[in-house]
């Protein structure tokens, strides 16, 4: 192909653009044909050789404008005839999609930069003494760190395009002029070109990351599986049990508070006379315990960590049963407040009668089975879920959770708050036998809302992605009001307001 043919074709393809636009890009392709020809001593042929096609170029360019050949089809339609469903289409798509999808991109690559700040509590694992295992495992966190890293810059450039693609869409909808202008600027706007431009910079990414992951495979491997077996050992530390016993004087009722770090706790009937309490554990975190006969109030309490630097042990922890305070109580003993509070740990609570529950896990799950209540039920959980078997209340349940699903079968309560972030809803078998709930406010993020067989007076029923199913086996049973809203995602059921 000549040179006249080549810029003849991709003058055909700027078409679309003004004459002093077309002219900057004819008079840059110009000027590589006169230096290839006249300094480098190249044929027009081998010039051409070393572009792509002219219809590439003319695509890419008309890209960058902003300009898309499927809608626009003359110059005059870029600046003219506001097409109006395209402005509709624009504006449903602010309302129902671009209001959730932008912060939740956006915040994700935040959340994940934020994270990167705990890798100061790595840097303690080689200053002072340390051993072999702690330089593998400093080693092994760094590279996952670094990967961490680059993978929020991922997420961020895939925010950055997400944006623009959504500007350049609103620029071109309501046809503003000198928005080229803005869209050639903003097709600049990448963290993934600049590295691209920058050899040094490109090089140095593939190393880190080629190195990350050669790292992670070695020290992990003898971490793992080498001969030292790291992990295993310390996982099999020897564990201490410390034991507690309580006398119970009369038949008032009792309360037990807790205040602990890193530690599960269940509290279950036995056929004890008395209140039996273990602790086993590895680590004792200045644990304590008092009891107060006088006001029948047992507290338990454990060094809380605000700050918490990495070592083998923790790690090998999570590969462990962790630590455990087991609470046997007799079966006839009434509970007036059980108020758990447990930073990474799980609460199960069986066969018990309590007038006040409060629970709040940061890492874990909660798990109420057989329980009678009798005053407001409060359970909150960060990452984690809620489960709640065969119990029954006078009054209201609030269930909170931010990461993870929210589980209620064959339960009473007279009115239910349940919201989670991301996670499933799912309630089977709610007040059937006298059909007597009062009200339902249930609210997930991303996850289904399943019901089934929930008879409950005044419904409130939303997500933002994912689907509302509900069906009752009672037809005759009529809500007073039902209101379902779902963003992205489907209603099916045979229930009516």
């Amino acid at each position: 192909m000549s040179k006249k043919e080549f810029l003849q074709r991709l003058s055909q393809g700027l078409d679309l653009l003004d004459e002093v636009e077309k002219r900057e890009i004819i008079g840059f392709y110009e000027e590589r044909f006169h230096s290839g020809t006249a300094y480098e001593g190249k044929t027009e042929e081998e010039v051409v050789s070393e572009l792509e096609s002219p219809e590439t170029i003319a695509r890419n360019v008309l890209e960058e404008y902003g300009i898309n050949p499927k809608f626009i089809k003359t110059k005059e339609q870029r600046y003219n005839n506001v097409d109006s469903g395209q402005v509709i289409g624009v504006a449903l798509f602010d309302v129902f999609v671009a209001s959730w999808l932008l912060p939740a991109v956006v915040s994700i690559s935040f959340a994940l930069f934020a994270s990167l700040i705990s890798y100061v509590g790595v840097v303690p694992l080689i200053i002072g003494e340390h051993t072999i295992a702690d330089q593998y495992l400093f080693a092994f966190l760094t590279a996952g760190y670094v990967l961490l890293f680059f993978i929020a810059i991922a997420i961020l450039d895939l925010s950055i395009g997400l944006i623009k693609k959504i500007v350049v869409w609103h620029l071109n909808a309501f046809k503003l002029k000198n928005r080229e202008k803005w869209i050639k600027k903003l097709s600049k706007v990448s963290i993934d070109r600049m590295c691209k431009t920058s050899g040094t910079m490109k090089f140095l990414r593939s190393i880190l990351i080629i190195g990350s992951i050669v790292t992670i495979g070695y020290t992990g491997y003898h971490l793992f599986f080498g001969e030292q077996q790291y992990f295993a050992s310390y996982a099999n530390i020897q564990k201490e049990t410390d034991e507690y016993y309580t006398e119970i004087t009369d038949v008032e009722k009792w309360s037990i508070i807790t205040n602990l770090d890193s530690v599960d706790v269940e509290i279950k009937p036995t056929q004890r006379e008395d209140i039996y309490i273990s602790h086993t554990y590895t680590d004792n975190q200045d644990f304590e315990i008092d009891v107060d006969q006088t006001n029948h109030t047992i507290t338990l309490t454990q060094e809380i960590s605000m700050v918490n630097f990495f070592s083998i042990q923790d790690i090998a922890w999570w590969f462990s049963d962790g630590s455990e305070i087991v609470i046997e109580v007799p079966e006839e003993l009434l509970f007036e407040t059980i108020d758990v509070s447990i930073i990474n740990g799980d609460f199960d609570l069986e066969d018990a009668s309590v007038d006040t529950l409060i629970a709040d896990v940061m890492n874990g799950k909660i798990m109420i089975t057989n329980v009678m209540l009798d005053t407001d039920t409060i359970l909150e959980v960060t990452n984690g879920s809620i489960y709640v078997y065969d119990t029954v209340s006078v009054n209201s349940g609030d269930m909170k959770t931010v990461n993870g699903n929210i589980v209620l079968k064959n339960v009473v309560f007279d009115a239910y708050v349940l919201r989670t972030e991301n996670g499933k809803i799912m309630l089977d078998e709610l007040n059937v036998d006298l059909q007597d709930g009062l009200t339902l406010d249930a609210k997930t993020t991303n996850g289904a809302i399943d019901l089934n067989n929930v008879y409950v007076a005044d419904v409130l029923l939303r997500t933002t992605n994912g689907s509302v199913d509900y069906f009752n086996e009672d037809h005759t049973f009529i809500l007073d009001d039902l209101d379902v809203s779902t963003v992205n995602g489907s209603y099916e059921g045979n229930v009516e307001d």
